[in-house]
Parts: C-alpha cells; sequence; structure tokens
C-alpha cells in the first residue's frame, strides 16, 4: 500500500498509515512494520481492534517487535493496560513491560489491574511475580473490588480442579495484609464474594475461605454488593444442600438473620424462598426470619416464593408459619402474578394458590394482572380457564402488555393459544382496545405472524389502520427479519390495506423492507407480493429519500449480525448490493434520480456506503453523478470520506467533478458537521484528496501553458 515501487495509493492519510501498522504488527510482520514506521506511522496511535499497534504486538505475542516499538519510545502506561493483552503463558512479556516502566497498579476499567487479572484468570505465575514485584494487594477496583474478593469468587464450573489455587491465592493475600472489610465491586465485600456459590459443586473452598476470612476480621453483617451481605449470597444456591453449612457458619458467627439487603433482594428469606433451597429456608425460619418481612423486589418472602418453578413446597411451609398470602406489592404485584414468572409451571401450583387468595383481579407489578400475566405465557391455557371462571376482568390495562387479549397474540406457540383469544373475546375482550409495546392486538398478531389470531381478530371487527396501520408495518418488518410466509399480509390487503400508505416514521412498506438489516429468506417474496398489488417503488418520504436510497444505504457490515465473525474472511464484496440489485431488477422504471433523505441520490448512498456494485448499476442506468445536494454534497465526497477509492476511481472516470475544481478552499464548517459524525480519519482523507487533485489540476495547467 505504501510502497512507490508498487503504486502507492495517491490518498493514503495519517490514519490509514497508523491502522495499516496495527494490522503488520499483529502479524508479526517485522519487515512490513519497519517500512510502516519509515513511512510515518504512530505506533501509540489508538485505531482499528488492536488499540494500538504497542498492543497488537502485546497481544501478539511479538517480543521482537514489541523491543522494537519500545526502543522507539512506545508508551507502556497507555489505555486499555497492556497487561490486559498478555497471554496467561507469557511471563516473559509481563516481566519486561515491567522493566521497562508498566505501572504495577495501572488500572483497566474491566479487568481491574494485573493482580486481578492473574487471579481471575488463573495466571498463578503472574500472580507469584506481581507480589513479588510490590503490586498493591488492596487495589480497589469499581466493578471487581479488590484482588482478594477476586480470589474469593469460586469459579463457576463443575470441573474444581483449579481450586486449590483459588485457596492458594486467599491464603497469600491474607498473609500478605489484605483488608477482608474493604467495600466494593459487584459482591461489595470479599465475604460476599466467597459465598456466592451459584452452581454445583464442593463446598470445601468456599467454607473454608470464609473461615479464614472471619479469622482475619471480615464483617459478616457488612451491607452492599449484588446480594446485600453474606448471609444473602450464601442462601441464594439451589443446586447445593451442603450451603445450609455456609449459612450455619455465618449465623453462628453473628450474622443477622433479618437483616435488609439491597433494593432487589429484601432479607436473606426472600433469596432463599426464590434461589435457595428448602433446607435454607428451613433453616432461616428457625433461627426466627420473619416470614412476612417486607423489601426487595419481590415485596415479601411468599411472593418470592410463588415466583419459583418448584414453588409449592416452600409455599407451604411458609403459610404454616403464618406467611401472608394477599399481600400487594413487589414487582409482580400478587403471588398469582408472581407464579407466572418462571415456567413451565403446574397448573395444580396455581390451583391452590388460586384457593387462598382473595382477589383475582388485583392490580400491579409488571403484567399489571394475573390473567395478563397468565396470557403470556404458552403454558397459561388452564391457568387462564381457571382465572376467567373466577371472574377476572378481560379489559384490565397494564402499561408493558397492554390487555389480556394483546398479551396472548403477541404469542404464537401452538393451538392453545388460539383457544385462549377466543376466550378472552367471548368473554366480552375489547378487540381494538390500544396499550402495550405493540399497541394493538392486531400489530401484536402481525409482529409474530399468528394467521389464525389476525384471522380471528379481523372477523371479530379489528381494525388495521390505528395507530397509523401499526399493524400493517409489524407484518412488513416481520417478513423482513424471519422466514415468515406472506400470508397475513395478503390478509390484510384482502381486507382494504392501502398498499402505498406511509407512516410517519418507516415510510411505505417498501421503506421498511429496505431498511431492515437483517435479512430473512422471504423477504424476496414479500417485496413480490407488494409489487404485484401496484407498490409505487417510486415514493419518496423526506427523511429516508427512496427505497432505493436505503437499499444503497446499506454497508457491508450491516448484512451480518456479527461483523467480526462473518466479515473477517467475507469474499462477496458485493452483498451489500443485492437488495439494490433486486430493486433495479423487478422495478424497471424505478427513478434512479429521485432526490430527498439523507444521501439526496440513490448514487451518493451507494458511494457512501460502499456498494461498488450499485454505483456501476446505478451509473449504467444514467445516474446523475454531479448532482449536489444530501450529508455529503455529492456522490464523488461520500466515497472519499468514507474511503471508497475503488468507487472514487469510478466516479473520476465517469466524469464526477471534485470539490477543488469548484471552489478555492474547503468548506471549513462543512468539514466540522462530518468531523464529529465520520471522525478525523474521514477529514483527512477529504483534505488529501483536495491536495492531491488540486496538485493534477496545476500539472495540467502548466502542461498546456507549455
Amino acid at each position: 500500500m505504501i510502497a512507490e515501487k508498487h503504486c502507492a495509493n495517491e490518498y493514503i492519510t495519517q490514519e490509514d498509515l497508523d491502522f495499516g501498522l496495527c494490522y503488520a504488527t499483529y502479524g508479526g510482520h517485522l519487515d512490513i512494520v519497519q517500512l510502516f514506521l519509515v513511512k510515518g506511522a504512530n505506533i501509540n496511535a489508538h485505531c482499528g481492534r488492536w488499540d494500538s499497534a504497542v498492543h497488537a504486538a502485546v497481544r501478539g505475542g511479538h517480543m521482537n517487535i514489541l523491543e522494537l516499538f519500545v526502543s522507539k519510545g512506545a508508551d507502556v502506561n497507555s489505555q486499555p493496560p497492556l497487561f490486559v493483552c498478555i497471554s496467561r503463558w507469557d511471563t516473559q512479556c509481563l516481566k519486561y513491560l515491567l522493566d521497562h516502566g508498566m505501572n504495577i497498579d495501572i488500572q483497566d476499567t474491566q479487568r481491574g489491574t494485573a493482580l486481578h487479572k492473574a487471579i481471575a484468570d488463573w495466571h498463578y505465575a503472574h500472580f507469584d511475580l506481581l507480589l513479588e514485584r510490590g503490586a498493591d494487594i488492596n487495589a480497589l477496583s469499581e466493578k471487581l473490588g479488590t484482588p482478594l474478593q477476586v480470589a474469593c469468587l469460586r469459579a463457576e464450573e463443575h470441573n474444581n480442579r483449579y481450586e486449590p489455587h483459588k485457596l492458594y491465592y486467599v491464603e497469600k493475600l491474607l498473609d500478605c495484609g489484605a483488608d477482608p472489610n474493604i467495600r466494593g465491586g459487584e459482591y461489595a465485600t470479599a465475604l460476599q464474594a466467597a459465598c456466592n456459590i451459584i452452581s454445583l459443586g464442593e463446598m470445601e473452598f468456599p467454607i473454608k475461605a470464609v473461615q479464614l476470612l472471619i479469622e482475619h476480621g471480615a464483617d459478616v453483617n457488612a451491607q452492599g454488593g449484588h446480594w446485600g451481605s453474606a448471609l444473602h449470597a450464601a442462601a441464594a444456591s439451589r443446586f447445593s444442600e451442603e450451603k445450609v453449612e455456609l449459612m450455619k457458619l455465618l449465623l453462628d458467627n453473628g450474622a443477622k438473620v433479618d437483616q435488609k439487603g439491597n433494593d432487589n433482594w429484601g432479607t436473606p428469606l426472600h433469596v432463599a424462598c426464590y434461589e435457595g433451597t428448602i433446607e435454607a429456608v428451613r433453616l432461616l425460619v428457625d433461627r426466627g426470619a420473619d416470614v412476612n418481612a417486607e423489601g426487595g423486589r419481590f415485596g415479601t418472602p411468599i411472593l418470592a416464593a410463588a415466583a419459583r418453578q418448584d414453588s409449592l413446597p416452600i409455599f407451604n411451609l411458609l403459610m404454616d408459619k403464618g406467611a401472608n398470602i394477599n399481600y400487594q406489592g413487589g414487582e409482580y404485584g400478587s403471588a398469582l402474578q408472581a407464579f407466572f414468572h418462571r415456567f413451565p409451571q403446574e397448573a395444580e401450583t396455581f390451583r391452590s394458590l388460586l384457593k387462598h387468595c382473595l382477589d383475582v383481579n388485583a392490580k400491579g407489578g409488571k403484567y399489571g394482572t394475573a390473567l395478563i400475566a397468565a396470557c403470556t405465557r404458552d403454558w397459561g391455557e388452564k391457568c387462564v380457564r381457571l382465572l376467567l371462571d373466577h371472574g377476572a376482568d378481560v379489559n384490565a390495562q397494564s402499561e408493558e402488555y397492554g390487555t389480556a387479549l394483546i398479551a396472548a397474540c403477541q404469542s404464537h406457540f401452538d393451538e392453545g393459544n388460539t383457544q385462549i383469544i377466543r376466550w378472552l373475546l367471548d368473554c366480552g375482550a375489547d378487540v381494538n382496545a390500544q396499550g402495550g409495546k405493540h399497541g394493538t392486538a392486531l400489530s401484536a398478531a402481525c409482529s409474530c405472524d399468528y394467521y389464525e389470531a389476525v384471522e380471528l381478530l379481523l372477523n371479530h371487527g379489528a381494525k388495521f389502520h390505528l395507530q397509523d396501520c401499526a399493524a400493517w408495518y409489524s407484518v412488513i418488518r416481520r417478513i423482513a427479519t424471519h422466514r415468515c410466509v406472506t400470508a397475513v399480509l395478503e390478509l390484510l390487503l384482502s381486507h382494504g390495506m392501502d398498499i402505498n400508505h406511509e407512516h410517519a416514521e418507516y415510510g411505505t412498506a417498501l421503506h421498511a423492507m429496505m431498511k431492515e438489516k437483517q435479512t430473512g429468506s422471504k423477504w424476496h417474496e414479500g417485496i413480490s407480493v407488494l409489487l404485484k398489488h401496484h407498490m409505487n417503488p417510486n415514493i419518496v418520504n423526506e427523511r429516508l429519500g427512496s427505497a432505493l436510497h436505503i437499499a444503497c444505504a446499506i454497508k457491508h457490515e450491516d448484512v451480518h449480525a456479527d461483523f467480526i465473525i462473518d466479515c473477517m474472511n467475507c469474499t462477496d464484496i458485493s452483498i451489500s448490493s443485492r437488495r439494490t440489485e433486486y430493486l433495479l431488477e423487478q422495478c424497471p422504471n424505478i427513478d434512479v434520480n429521485a432526490q430527498g433523505g439523507t444521501f439526496h441520490t440513490a448514487l451518493q448512498a451507494a458511494a457512501y456506503s460502499g456498494q461498488a456494485l450499485s454505483v456501476r448499476m446505478l451509473l449504467d442506468r444514467n445516474a446523475s453523478i454531479n448532482a449536489r445536494g444530501g450529508k455529503y454534497h455529492t456522490a464523488l465526497n461520500g466515497a472519499i470520506i468514507s474511503g471508497h477509492w475503488n468507487i472514487v476511481k469510478i466516479l473520476l472516470e465517469a466524469g464526477a467533478t471534485p470539490d477543488c475544481h469548484l471552489q478555492e478552499q474547503p468548506d471549513e464548517d462543512w468539514l466540522q458537521i462530518f468531523f464529529k459524525e465520520d471522525g478525523r480519519r474521514a477529514v483527512e482523507r477529504y483534505r488529501k484528496f483536495w491536495e492531491v487533485e488540486l496538485g493534477k489540476q496545476g500539472g495540467r495547467r502548466r502542461a498546456s501553458n507549455s
């Protein structure tokens, strides 16, 4: 790219050099690295996926290149810290960086210090080296807390072969003077971190770690963190009956049984009822825990119990101890609503709950009512019937789900859902009620391609024009992004939907179809249906332009959900042009020079997004090459600013006029606008192009004069 004898890119910028250096460094190509340095690449410039060339050298494990960079003044204390890039096996690199001035306690926002990382990643050789070099054993990371907290966190894996090293870390840190009561990080204290055991495994490590911490003065009632306290954390595992021993250890050493946790968890009994075992619940109750204590997301322990899958044994235990099942409050409002938090559940358990509840229409909480909650679940058919038989209000509203009918229509699982919809309609549900994230029942059904529900709703008088035809756009987006058939689309059209309706935000159906980045395999069929019904492809939306503008604005990385995985080895450079190509083929009379939207013309959109094939197709159809307007003023500028030099060449050969031929100086106010949006690199490209083309123009004038 930069060797003159190989036809260098004449428009290369400083940032291009810096990016190139990063890639060459990560690949370990010392000769190419040296060439980039000769040409002026900056080893400390932050750019690309490796942050800087120095980071790339460390991540790639290329000591020869790292040594070269350090000799040339590399910043070994840049952010993010270089230790984050070091392989667990590479102690040599860590030693080298420490020897050459890397701050041993420099922090990364995600990984903490090098000592935090060494413990978290099982780098015990790094751990010993860092302690030997004087690393701060009490360094506090906002996310991770102290190194001792990291050491106390049990690895969440069934294979416990690393457990001895974990205890070694705890013992060594405490012996070196680590303070177990420093608060910070996700679990607030080392003691809470040690008690945070969710998965199945041996209890030897956490019990020993807790004993060590208590012996070194850990406060068993310290508040804060994810669970609220160490006892809250100990109450949280439903996989290990042995965890009761950990709870006993804390209680025997002064932990308060009813201590309040954070806003999420209330008391330890709340946690045990939702996340723990019945043994944990029984222990806390036997030690005097208040079964009606209020607090946390569930309100009371019995609502927490109702929200778990195997709730009946704990529910019965709490009822026997005097728990109030009719309490209203918390995230789910009532025990009946909380029952639908996890699934699947047994209808008999719900019947037992219902038997003790006084008000089936109790309002509040996430779902609004128990009926709405039941309608959100594919296994809720029997529960819905029970609620209806007990007088549940079918038209009650909730903020998130709207009505029970809307909730039922947004979940297309099996015939059971259709039966629920029939029951609700038979019981007087308002088919055109509005509310919730979908707006209407019809829109909800359309959003999941639920043909039976759509047909049923239309036959009961559902209006598709409500909320600016939200149902229509729900089915359009569904077809565009999923493998859905077009039957629902045809059904709405047969009921009189205006094919060219223009939504205030989405434009026409064709605009909406083109705008979805990730397309399903049926989107061609959806467009075919639209065109068959005489869709006008030339409608220009003030904000979006035409459907062709949208198709031309798709970038290569937009086609893939994960750019790093899917695009790094992608060989189809024309993949982003597929929708443009399809539109041009299906609509031979489409206006390629229609003006509007961000890019003003389809050609400018294609040039900026890198659709070289689309640029050629548009030029073949007589697209106006020098049309001015839009964000980048011309198609040529769009290609320059985004760095698509192949398209720049195509446009210049087709007669595009550079700005430097039309004005004496660059428009600085305009440059500032896209400096903020496209970055320094984009401005550098524009200025470099201006400089080169102005020089060429002067050369041509001198040649003609001579």
